[in-house]
Formats: structure tokens, sequence, C-alpha cells
């Protein structure tokens, strides 16, 4: 898959990788694989139906680009110039060409102007800084596998000035830049010598003198022995997003994310490994089994991205939107039709769809006789359930058009669950984690116990749709089916650094029994529980860039773990 996909994106990006004249595409032979071997992402895929879990109010949504998913072309990405221009690569009929893009929403753009072609192909991913671009070209005479990097000056519709950057190799394929986003340090794609094998992810730091430092291969925390591609660094310099084939993917080219832990004017050729954290799979949906490239955002990467990918058809590329939409408003009835006593609400048409996947542990290990619920949240009624086979996998039919609570557990275990609207047609592929101790994040003010926001937040500090009486159901209902198994609770209530250690101390135990009390008012024993308080003292490691107020609200959390008998 990797490397026939690899030259179905033609030219633009690359080509057979050899040092010789060119042939035509299906002439490259498939390079021998062995040393490539990507593991299989084994990750959760992220909700897109419009009650996803991610946040209270907005729901994640992926869709084509309107403007930049022609039929006739092969579409390869938007490179922004700021966050309401851009500009769209292309090619049309084996000829690449730049149309410069004014962005009218997420999901739109509108053609403004042709620009002048910079070169000879493999221009797909220009970047920008100031009035600066740089893009990637074949010189004169040189070989299809033979890009180098060059820079100009941008003026709306047109390339000026161009310059050949001598951080490009001869008789090596140097291409798709990007900027960070102060300018000083430029990343690129390259298959030359001293990579880690393919084409592999390198950088340049802008020297005092304005000049570009000697290349600076990212390192086999980035690169694998399979291919790295279209590096792009977020608005805010913290994440390095590219594509590649190696890693854990869920099929051909996926796009990772990798924090950037340190100013990247301190990197050198030997301590890489201090400035990537390790590549993070964007997930499913928007990764497939096709080939997802060239991704790319005007600001926040939590709130929309785009990509190139393949997945509709799989000789073309086409530019795709992952972002935020607003949950639906529900209905509410009218008042000259009021509800009949006794009578239920009535349904959307339902029909079976299919709901499959896979029950882990947190050793990332299958678990076997899993059982699996599924529960009507208007009704709250169980529809149907189920259990794991010995690799641990699912599958049940469950009805569409209706919101379902679907949840797994084990005795050694606690429970994941998650809440999710099918349609008719949908094959859904949903996979669970449960843990063996659990993190109960109900969101709690700052200094208080017994008052909770409504919604409970996720291993990242966001609010869910899960409301904390929901969440506090389930764990009683777990508790009480395996009630037979377990000798001991234990409760660690923690808190955030805000405070004096002594009422920290108080504070995280008050929020431990505040559990406690809500658990026995679901009918479970006081004596099957045991609480402690660590306050301050067992804080979780803070993510790079994260905000005081998202590394706070995560802190502030009670973990329960289970003591069998």
């Amino acid at each position: 898959m990797k490397y026939i996909t690899l030259i179905a994106v033609t030219i633009f990006f690359t080509s057979c990788g050899s040092n010789k004249p060119p042939r035509a595409l299906t002439e490259c032979p498939v390079p021998p694989p062995p040393q490539c071997k990507p593991e299989q992402w084994q990750g959760k895929p992220f909700d897109t139906t419009s009650t996803g879990k991610f946040a209270p109010e907005t729901y994640w949504h992926i869709q084509k680009v309107n403007g930049a998913s022609e039929s006739t072309n092969g579409e390869y990405g938007l490179s922004f110039i700021n966050t309401k221009n851009a500009v769209l690569t292309y090619e049309r009929n084996n000829i690449q060409g730049m149309i410069a893009v004014q962005m009218l929403s997420d999901t739109s753009v509108q053609h403004k102007d042709t620009v002048t072609p910079p070169g000879r192909g493999s221009f797909a991913s220009p970047t920008f800084s100031g009035n600066t671009i740089v893009y990637s070209s074949y010189p004169a005479g040189a070989y299809v596998s033979d890009a180098d990097v060059y820079a100009g000056t941008w003026n709306s519709d047109s390339i000026r000035n161009q310059q050949y950057l001598p951080l490009s190799k001869e008789i090596a394929w140097d291409a798709q830049p990007a900027f960070s986003p102060d300018g000083n340090v430029l990343f690129f794609s390259s298959d030359r010598e001293g990579g880690l094998g393919g084409s592999d992810i390198w950088l340049a730091v802008k020297q005092p003198n304005g000049t570009w430092g000697t290349p600076i291969n990212a390192g086999n925390t980035i690169n694998t022995p399979c291919d790295e591609l279209t590096p792009f660094v977020t608005a805010n310099g913290q994440l390095l997003l590219f594509s590649s084939a190696g890693h854990q993917t869920v099929g051909g080219y996926d796009i990772f994310q990798s924090t950037i832990q340190l100013p990247l004017k301190q990197i050198t050729a030997e301590n890489t490994d201090k400035f990537f954290s390790k590549p993070v799979n964007l997930g499913a949906p928007l990764n497939t089994t096709a080939d997802e490239i060239f991704p790319s955002s005007p600001s926040n990467i939590n709130t929309v991205i785009y990509y190139a990918s393949n997945q509709t058809e799989r000789t073309n590329f086409d530019v795709y939107v992952r972002h935020r939409l607003p949950f639906p408003k529900q209905n509410i009835a009218k008042k000259d039709e009021p509800k009949k006593e006794g009578s239920k609400k009535e349904r959307v048409k339902s029909v079976p769809v299919k709901l499959r996947g896979k029950v882990y542990n947190t050793r990332n290990q299958p678990v076997k006789d899993a059982d699996i619920k599924v529960r009507d949240v208007e009704d709250k009624e169980i529809i149907t359930h189920t259990s794991t086979d010995t690799a641990g996998n699912y599958v049940m039919d469950v009805p569409s058009e209706r919101e379902l609570e679907v949840t797994a557990e084990y005795e050694k275990g606690f429970y994941d669950s998650y809440k999710i609207t099918l349609h008719e047609g949908d094959t859904t592929v949903r996979n669970f984690i449960i843990p063996e101790r659990l993190s109960l994040r109900i969101n709690f003010p700052n200094d208080d116990f017994q008052t909770p926001y409504k919604n409970v937040l996720d291993s990242n500090g966001t609010e869910t749709n899960q409301a904390w009486i929901e969440e506090l159901n389930l764990l009683a209902e777990n508790l009480k089916k395996f009630k037979n198994t377990i000798k001991k609770i234990m409760l660690v209530g923690h808190t955030d650094e805000n405070g004096a250690d002594d009422y920290n101390i108080g504070l995280g135990q008050r929020r431990a029994n505040f559990v406690v009390d809500e658990l026995v008012k679901r009918g479970l024993p006081r004596t099957m529980f045991e609480t402690r308080s660590a306050g301050e003292a067992e804080p979780l490691q803070r993510r790079a860039g994260e905000t005081n107020d998202i590394y706070f609200k995560r802190n502030r959390r009670v973990e329960l773990s289970k003591v069998s008998k």
C-alpha cells in the first residue's frame, strides 16, 4: 500500500527515487519493503456525530472543501499566507499549478488569481513568512527526482526575485518546505543520504547573518525507515505535523503530530531526541486506509485542520477539512400540540446498523469476556448486550437514529463508555480501553468539593457531554456487578497546586468523600471504600505548551483502584 499510493500521488512531490532519467509512473518498480514495517494503529476513533464527547457545544465534522475538490483535478493542499488567504496547489492533465484563493469559510474557497508557475513541478506545498515564499522545484535539466528549494518574494499572483537556497543537496529530492511561525526554522522533506530510509523530515535553522545553517535530520523520534513527508508547524509553534507511512498507521500515509518541546534554535544533529515528543496519529476517521498528506491550518488544529486525501479516488487527491460544528438544537414541541398523557415521544424510524470493535486494557492487551451493553439515552433502557471473544472483538446490531450509551466493562478493571448516534447505512468501528485505575474528573470549581459543574472532563481536561451524575451511575453499576470479587475500593483525592499544602490535603479528602457519599446513595456499602488525600503532592506530568487552566483542571481528580479478593 505504502509505495503504490506514494507513486499514485504523481511527481508533484516525489518519483521513483532514482537518479536516472524519468520514466512513466507505471514503470516505477515497487521498492523492496522489508525495512518499512509500520505497526497497525490501535487507537480509538474520534466521534464525528452530533453527540460527540469532545466538547459541550461542538463536535468534529469532516468534509471536502468546496473549490478545492474538483473531480477533474488532483488538489494537494492549502498553504496559508494569512488566516484569510492561501495558495491551492493542484495538478490537471499532468500539469502542476498554483491558484491564489480566499477563504470564504472553513469549508469553502474562492479562486482569485492563477499563479505563474515557479518552475517545473514538485512545488505542491509552498510556505510563507511575511512576503517571503519558499517552495521547491526542479531546476532546468535536472532529473525528475532532483528537486531543490528556492526562496522568492510573494506578489499576490507571482513569485519574484527567485533564489536557490544552498541547503538543497545536489542529486537529491529536497521538497515540501515549511516555515516555523517566526520564520527562523525551515523544515523540509528529503531523500538525501544520512537519513533513516526513504524520505525523512529535515530542518535548517537561520543563522545570525541571515543564511541557513547545515540541514539537520529530525531524528528517529520523527523519522522511520518508511517515508516521512509534508511537514507543517502550527501557528503557535508548538506542534510539528507531518505525514508518514511508518509509526502506527490506519493505512497508507497517515498524518501525525509531535510536540516541539524546546526552542529549535538550540537543536543539533546530536540532540534531536530532546526536541520532539513521540508522534501521535491524529486518528480515524481523519486518517483512513488511503493516504492523508499535506496537513495545514491557519490557526489552531483543535479548531480546524486541512489536509489532502485520496480516499474517494485512489489516483486523485482532494482537500478535506476537519472542523468543529455546534450541536444541533433540539426541536421544541409546538404549544398547540400537547403531548397526550401516558404516550411516549414519537421516534424517528430506526433500522439496525452494525457496531463493532475491540476491547483492550491499558497495557494494550485484548480483553476477552468483557461485557458490552447498549443503553437508550432517552428512556434509559438496555437495548442489547454481548461479550467479547477470545481476541477481544465484539460485533452487534444497534438501532440507528437514537442516542446510545455504549459501555464496556470487566471484573479486573473498571469501564469505558461513550455516547453515539448512528445513521442508516453506517458501519462503525469503536474500540474500548478499560482502565485498571479509574480517574474521575468531576469538574469541580477551584476550591469546591460538593457542587461540581454539570459535565465531567476527559483525560485532556476538555469538558465532555457526559454528566457527572451519569458517570457516577456507571461507576455504581460496575461496582455492584463485580462486588463479589472486590475486597476494597481505594479512592485518592487530588488538587491543583493553588492553595496551601494543608488546605489542599483537606480539599482532596473532601472530594474523595463526596464520591463515596454519592456511591452510597446509589446502594453501595460505605465499608467497601477507603479514602485518602494526596492534595497537590502527586501532580500529573505537564504537557508541553499546556495552559495553566487545562493543567489545573486535569489535576483536580479522584482516582479509584480495585483491591480484589
